[in-house]
């Protein structure tokens, strides 16, 4: 799901110049990403861009005041809250943990390992600061197995993102947009099966940075209750790495 849709990311660089290969990094993965190095830059930025600037990202380095400096500034003019911010880098010790939390922030990156998690906080945080009609379940990635069937021929898969509305499945020769099949995951608490609809496909692998393997995106029919809640469980682990903790 491409969030920048739904408004724009301010990366705050703060005095370190830490994030600039990070802001660069996010709008080649196509979020709507824009970058300050210092706050009345940031300030600025605010007050042109307004209420489409939701979210915000700070390098983890940034001190409780200078977070507390950034919120005075940009929430006024946006819709930047406390949610809606998010952290990377190294992380801080504990006690400056809990006072972020006691802030209200809630989400953060600590050592990425890869683009695509730091896409996913990307989009997570812009979803945070969202419109409540625009806010679309973010897509939690996630490793999981599957087996799809079409036509009667079962083959075996891997979720890679999930919402409790479809999925994308890692899997070779995918088979083409409007397809109807069946989807079975392997969730932490039993299988679900699940049918499920092709809206896109990608017939081979594409290098990253992020790699993008062949697969395809479905969307699910309506679960009924109980596969939904094993579904919003399964996201609800794989987003635990993006929590302020």
């Amino acid at each position: 799901m491409v969030q920048s849709d739904f408004g724009a990311l301010l990366v705050l660089d703060r005095d370190e110049g830490r994030l600039g290969e990070c802001a660069l990094a996010l709008v080649r993965l196509g979020v709507h990403a824009l970058y300050a190095n210092d706050l009345h830059e940031a300030a600025l930025l605010a007050r042109q861009e307004g209420r489409r600037l939701r979210a915000a990202l700070l390098p983890s380095s940034a001190s409780l005041r200078q977070i507390d400096e950034s919120l005075e500034a940009l929430a006024p003019h946006t819709r930047i809250q406390p949610a809606s911010v998010a952290l990377t880098g190294a992380r801080p010790a504990d006690a400056d943990v809990d006072a972020l939390r006691e802030r209200g922030l809630r989400w953060c990156l600590w050592d990425a390992r890869d683009a695509a998690e730091l896409r996913f906080l990307a989009t997570l945080v812009v979803w945070e600061g969202s419109d409540s009609e625009l806010r679309i379940e973010p897509r939690v990635p996630v490793s999981l197995r599957a087996s799809v069937t079409v036509a009667g021929r079962s083959r075996p898969a891997r979720v890679l993102d999930l919402t409790t509305a479809g999925a994308f499945l890692e899997l070779d020769s995918p088979p083409a947009p409007g397809r109807s099949l069946g989807v079975e995951i392997e969730l932490p608490s039993g299988p679900v099966a699940l049918v499920a609809h092709v809206r896109w496909a990608r017939a081979a692998a594409e290098p990253g940075p992020p790699e993008r393997p062949s697969g395809i995106g479905v969307e699910f029919g309506p679960p009924r209750p109980a596969e939904a809640r094993a579904l919003r469980t399964a996201m609800a682990q794989g987003m635990a790495r993006y929590e302020l903790r």
